[in-house]
């Protein structure tokens, strides 16, 4: 079983910081404001809600980033703090390097854009639609299953993962 690690880049490590003191504070002050207002009005219970619902996105964010791909001896898997994905080595048909230039401006379908990673469903030509199990904008991997399904992964240590993963499945070139 190999283990390669997928480190969060630097960006996100300045702005998630700065994300938490600006929910710290919103709450802070929408709590105040609340506080006083007069009465049982909605906007004493709605002053909360923006907070709250950024705390929880913070948390699943958090829960669901890559942290390694791991290769054992029979799938590819994707290592997440709150659950793993598994990607039998029977279901990869190709594996390719896309460049950082090649990936540049995907759309987001649905999913996280930065916050302690790229996860999440994208959009991009000419690969179309992909997952995306990313915690940086360099060192893609992208797997192609026999589904039809496009996942991309990002490795620190990209091409020691990519060798070690053709030697365990060679049909894949």
């Amino acid at each position: 079983m190999n283990r390669y690690v997928c480190t969060t880049e630097k960006p996100a490590l300045y702005y998630i910081p700065g994300l938490l003191v600006a929910v710290a504070l919103a709450t802070t002050v929408t709590g105040y404001y609340a506080a006083s207002d007069a009465g049982d009005s909605p906007t004493r219970y709605l002053a909360f809600l923006a907070p709250v619902l950024i705390a929880v996105m913070l948390v699943v964010f958090r829960l669901y980033r890559p942290v390694a791909v791991v290769l054992t001896d029979d799938e590819l898997v994707v290592d997440r703090t709150a659950s793993t994905v598994s990607i039998p080595y029977a279901e990869i048909i190709k594996v390719s390097l896309p460049d950082n230039k090649d990936l540049r401006l995907a759309t987001r379908t649905f999913g996280n854009g930065g916050l302690f990673g790229y996860t999440g469903k994208y959009y991009k030509l000419p690969y179309g639609s992909m997952t995306w199990y990313c915690s940086q904008r360099k060192n893609y991997v992208l797997l192609e299953t026999t589904a039809g399904k496009k996942i991309l992964v990002t490795p620190d240590e990209r091409d020691a993962m990519v060798n070690e993963l053709r030697k365990r499945v060679p049909t894949i070139g």
